[in-house]
């Protein structure tokens, strides 16, 4: 006889140990849908929770990319631009751009 068959945990007069041990799982298996569809329903990151900044604003000679230093009158940080700038040639074209950090909505 196996030792944890219905049989021999009843014989042993355990037959109801396992009664306990199905309302921690029951309890613990609603817990965690609880918690998952709480996170569900959590908001995330996405892009109403900011704005992409205008090309138009940091692209002030008009010459179809961004320099450093319009960048830098515009406050981005030198450590943005420069991850930014995924050719390093200085200066952000229209996709090194479209992937700037999104700026607070107001």
């Amino acid at each position: 006889m196996h030792p944890f068959s219905r049989s021999t945990l009843e014989s042993r007069g355990r037959g109801n140990a396992s009664a306990p041990l199905r309302r921690r799982l029951a309890w613990a298996a609603a817990a965690l849908i609880a918690c998952a569809a709480a996170q569900a329903q959590a908001p995330t990151d996405g892009p109403e929770d900011g704005v992409p900044p205008p090309w138009e604003l940091y692209d002030t000679d008009k010459d179809g990319y961004v320099s450093a230093e319009e960048a830098e009158a515009q406050k981005m940080p030198a450590s943005v631009f420069r991850s930014l700038d995924m050719d390093r040639d200085g200066r952000l074209n229209r996709e090194e751009f479209s992937v700037a950090p999104l700026l607070p909505a107001e």
